[in-house]
């Protein structure tokens, strides 16, 4: 077996690597697709791409590259873009693809590919033939793998394709300044908070704290109070800190599916029915605007 493993950033080609250990330990040869040269290790060869590419160039010069080395399988991190890029490479090559995989078990002749559905409520398991040609992209998680001290042959790969996608304008997006994945303590805001200026109370805490500070869908998606990447969901980003602190969060399915694997989780609502109790450690019912200075002195006295 042929495994590519794939990056728009050249930094988490190593990591997409020890994810797929599975994978790499039965291939007969690993290469890598990325966008800028770097200290690559475990690879047999890895290939440079122009770094201003739109994704169906990407999924183009994905394709060729699938073609030329006959490879079977292509594998990348989860996120937007990715799922973007392998989506349009799998139809140009009538593939399977497999998305969020959280698990990969191998078996005697098969693999056992594990997904979230349902919002998180369910796990979908696929079994797959070894030999079978498909792509997925995995969700990223802490892995001891040890990769082989091996260095690659680099290779700069550029054709050029016409991208169907005209670029009209580019706008900065606004990005939280926080690492929600690597966060131990986070403090997630809600619809319970009545304007973008009183956010500051969850912010001072987790100042406090020494966390970060993640949002709901509606926070970041429709108000655009805060960041689109502080955004955790189901349709966003999953994290796993070791204390998760709920603000006014009534706890859909699509939010609680992001914050599931929190070793702690505390919420504050006014609700003593939000659906956010079912999935709490500790459920705290009160008014936010009445808890949050009490807590904020509190947390300061005793950090003094």
């Amino acid at each position: 077996m042929k495994l590519i493993i794939f990056s728009l950033n050249p930094f988490d080609l190593e990591q997409t690597l020890k994810i797929s250990k599975i994978f790499v330990e039965n291939s007969s040869e690993i290469i890598g697709l990325t966008t800028k040269e770097s200290k690559f290790k475990g690879f047999d060869k890895v290939y440079i791409l122009n770094n201003n590419l739109t994704n169906d160039i990407y999924a183009l010069l994905l394709k060729d590259i699938f073609d030329k080395e006959r490879a079977n399988v292509v594998i990348a991190l989860h996120n937007k873009n990715h799922v973007d890029i392998l989506a349009q490479f799998s139809s140009l090559k009538h593939l399977l693809m497999f998305t969020k995989v959280t698990n990969i078990t191998p078996e005697k002749d098969v693999s056992l590919i594990e997904r979230e559905v349902l919002g998180g409520s369910a796990v979908l398991s696929v079994r797959i033939n070894k030999a079978s040609y498909f792509s997925m992209t995995l969700e990223n998680k802490k892995v001891e793998y040890l990769v082989a001290n091996k260095t690659p042959m680099l290779f700069n790969y550029d054709v050029a394709y016409k991208s169907r996608i005209v670029v009209k304008e580019v706008k900065e997006k606004q990005k939280s300044e926080s690492n929600l994945e690597n966060a131990e303590i986070v403090i997630g805001v809600g619809r319970g908070f009545r304007s973008k200026e009183d956010l500051k109370l969850a912010y001072e805490i987790a100042e406090i704290l020494k966390g970060a500070v993640a949002s709901t869908r509606p926070i970041a998606a429709d108000f655009k109070w805060m960041p689109e990447n502080s955004w955790v969901g189901v349709s966003s980003k999953s994290i796993k800190p070791k204390l998760y602190i709920a603000i006014g969060i009534s706890g859909a399915p699509q939010h609680i599916a992001g914050i599931k694997d929190s070793k702690t989780i505390i919420s504050i609502n006014i609700d003593k029915n939000a659906p956010i109790a079912n999935y709490s450690d500790y459920f705290v019912v009160a008014d936010l605007y009445k808890l949050l200075p009490i807590l904020i002195n509190k947390l300061k006295s005793i950090k003094n």
